[in-house]
């Protein structure tokens, strides 16, 4: 029933508007419930239900996708006062900086081994279990083949894949900067600016992962964390910081990257700015 309603938002998104409000609050609760943070952004102290979100989980796909096409069919509404009110109300700055935390953390989550020595039990033991590792297969390819993975990631489709998702509400954040939801692009790129800005979390991943930095307390690592400890749903429950820390930077230069790809299409042939 979540996909009806995306659909039918998307396809008639000035009719819908009058269900707009009571939709982005339910939608919004129900991927923060699902991801496993509060509602003002804030990990839950435990993991709801005892599981792991997958990266083609339908429902959170579905809550992107919706709170996605609402951003971005947002001009539409220009001349309804109305909506341009509610819409405002909702796209606060504090909830949009909440929101873009989640949605860098679901950049890359689902490629996470929770330890080496686990994963290769999850990859081993994938034949016997497939019913249990149903949606986790892509860390089965991630171990075997990196290289045909990221082939495979750079062709996903954010109906199929919660990280795509997730990218495609970052960038309509990044891209609305018209009322009713101009604070929206300059919450979003002052708090990446911010993140990007920390120089000694940085340099503490590249050196992580590079070997030079090795055998690190939990507590160091863990407070370079530049988008605090992951959801609680995500990563099972970080059991190797070092790995969200290096993946944490991971997904902010992949944020920074996208940013400036939409950018450099602006300045393109029939872009504003081509004429170098």
């Amino acid at each position: 029933h979540c996909e009806i309603i995306v659909n039918v938002q998307k396809s008639h998104s000035v009719a819908f508007a009058r269900y707009l409000t009571p939709f982005l609050n339910l939608f919004h609760s129900s991927l923060m419930c699902i991801v496993g943070v509060t509602e003002n952004g804030k990990p839950t102290t435990i993991n709801s239900g005892g599981l792991q979100l997958c990266s083609n989980d339908p429902f959170a796909i579905s809550f992107l996708s919706f709170l996605a096409n609402v951003v971005g069919s947002s001009s539409k509404y220009i001349e309804m006062d109305g909506v341009k009110t509610e819409l405002a109300a909702f796209f606060t700055p504090l909830r949009v900086q909440s929101l873009s935390r989640i949605l860098l953390q679901l950049f890359s989550f689902y490629i996470v081994p929770p330890s080496k020595d686990e994963a290769n039990e999850q990859v081993n033991n994938t034949n016997d279990h497939d019913d249990d590792f149903e949606g986790n297969d892509d860390l089965v390819q991630w171990q075997d083949d990196p290289e045909a993975f990221y082939l495979w990631e750079t062709h996903r489709c954010s109906d199929e894949n919660v990280g795509s998702a997730a990218q495609n509400l970052f960038l309509a954040l990044v891209e609305s900067s018209s009322p009713p939801l101009s604070c929206c692009s300059k919450v979003t790129l002052s708090f990446l600016a911010n993140l990007l800005g920390n120089v000694v979390s940085q340099r503490l991943a590249v050196e992580i992962e590079c070997g030079i930095s090795t055998g690190l307390p939990c507590e160091i690592v863990s407070s370079a964390l530049p988008l605090g400890p992951p959801a609680a749903n995500l990563w099972h429950g970080a059991k190797n910081v070092e790995i969200d820390l290096i993946l944490q930077w991971d997904a902010m230069f992949l944020a920074a990257g996208l940013i400036g790809g939409i950018s450099l299409e602006g300045y393109g042939p029939g872009g504003g700015g081509g004429g170098g």
